[in-house]
């Protein structure tokens, strides 16, 4: 008997070393992810975002492809890029979907570093930078209609110029041209490079754990209130739809087609719920008017009806809202999210509100996907790739259903990461009391 209670009590520690271990090693690959993202100024490490306040800086690329030819590329020359010899290219394609989830990523490190009692001075201004990128994409919108410059709401998806991979010293060595919306072809809303409905729910995804996470007397290097300046983005955003009555017009009044997100009505009163919620009231500004009260809660009733039957982009959207406003019980948000393979927004909604994850997923569920992750980084066909089934997307909570094969149009591609690194952090803060050392 005493020999089967040792045998029982030497199988339970190296299950617990096991799993200790696999989280250790998730830990690992997260700062190498970390490094991955920001680059060391080495061709070996070249980057996804040159983090500072200037044009271009703190705006993630989604992707890049180290072996593009940036004269011969199709996609430079069929958008009307800034052709110029060299190889290699960044790619920054929906930017701001990416700054709202690089957004998300540099506040649940912020409450981790805080949490462990890290100094918080370069997290601080990152997250900093990164909110300012958001103020100067806005500001950048008008002038591309000749218009002045104004910080209203109205945004261009990135301000990265075509000659930026130029610069010396270079942001991203090894890299030479741009594919940006601010950088290629004429700026129109018809092609969708300004907002849209599913740029600003992304955006608020990011600002509500800035919120959640980030205390209001916290400053950057300059003094500025970090969490003051997420909420003011998040007023003047939200502020913009509603004053269009949830239409997203041009300085000219001319409005985005649907499929690129024109209007915000379906979702319009869950996104002023968001703003009411991220901005703490202090605005004195209801965001709701009757558009939002009467269609808008309506449309959402009828999206989460018909959940199993929404496209791609409704389901992500949804479930970003949900998380946000605490909308769906746990065990229903769980649900939904596993049976879509997007678990991140359940975890997410745990997180923002401090309840249990619901009872269809579990730590080891969680876990086993992160395990899953490459070392390396997710990727598709590019030379060198090891990605598994899962991290082939450019991110596997946006574009779920190319999680596994990669995308339907050969672009091949490095991803930045972001979808690991997002999980990660919420799987840190909602379920380990470990340190979280580089």
């Amino acid at each position: 008997m005493k020999q089967f209670c040792l045998l029982i009590a030497t199988l339970c520690l190296f299950i617990t070393q096991s799993y200790s271990q696999g989280d250790a090693l998730n830990l690992e690959k997260y700062w190498k992810y970390r490094l991955r993202l920001l680059g060391n100024q080495t061709k070996e490490i070249p980057g996804f975002v040159n983090i500072g306040p200037n044009q271009g800086q703190s705006l993630p690329a989604e992707a890049r492809n180290p072996n593009a030819n940036c004269i011969n590329d199709w996609a430079q020359k069929h958008d009307t890029c800034q052709l110029h010899p060299g190889n290699g290219k960044m790619v920054w394609s929906d930017g701001t979907t990416y700054l709202g989830f690089y957004i998300a990523v540099l506040s649940t490190e912020y409450a981790l570093r805080r949490k462990h009692k890290h100094d918080l001075k370069e997290i601080s201004q990152e997250l900093s930078w990164a909110l300012d990128a958001y103020i100067r994409v806005d500001k950048a919108a008008e002038p591309l209609f000749k218009h002045k410059e104004n910080y209203d709401g109205f945004f261009v998806r990135s301000d990265v110029p075509g000659d930026f991979c130029l610069q010396d010293p270079p942001p991203f060595p090894g890299y030479s041209c741009v594919y940006s919306e601010y950088a290629c072809g004429v700026p129109s809303v018809i092609k969708g490079r300004f907002n849209s409905q599913d740029q600003c729910i992304y955006l608020l995804l990011g600002l509500a754990f800035v919120k959640k996470f980030v205390p209001p007397d916290a400053k950057d290097s300059q003094g500025n209130l970090i969490l003051a300046k997420a909420q003011n983005i998040a007023h003047t955003m939200v502020s913009f739809l509603k004053e269009n009555n949830w239409n997203i017009k041009d300085p000219r009044g001319v409005m985005p087609p649907n499929k690129w997100g024109g209007s915000a009505a379906p979702y319009s009163f869950q996104i002023a719920k968001a703003a009411q919620s991220i901005t703490g009231g202090q605005y004195r500004a209801p965001y709701q008017n009757r558009r939002s009260r009467q269609s808008g809660e309506l449309m959402w009733q009828m999206v989460e009806l018909s959940f199993g039957f929404q496209y791609m982009q409704n389901r992500t959207m949804f479930l970003s809202l949900a998380a946000i406003n605490n909308e769906l019980s746990p065990n229903k948000c769980a649900r939904i999210a596993k049976k879509s393979d997007l678990e991140m927004y359940a975890l997410a909604q745990a997180v923002l509100h401090d309840t249990p994850l619901g009872n269809s997923l579990s730590q080891t569920h969680i876990k086993a996907i992160l395990d899953s992750a490459p070392v390396g980084g997710p990727c598709f066909g590019t030379e060198g790739c090891n990605a598994p089934k899962g991290w082939k997307a450019s991110n596997r909570w946006l574009k779920y259903k190319f999680k596994d094969t990669g995308n339907p149009y050969g672009v091949h591609m490095e991803w930045n990461g972001l979808d690991y690194m997002i999980l990660y952090n919420l799987y840190h803060l909602q379920f380990l009391n470990t340190p979280y050392v580089q």
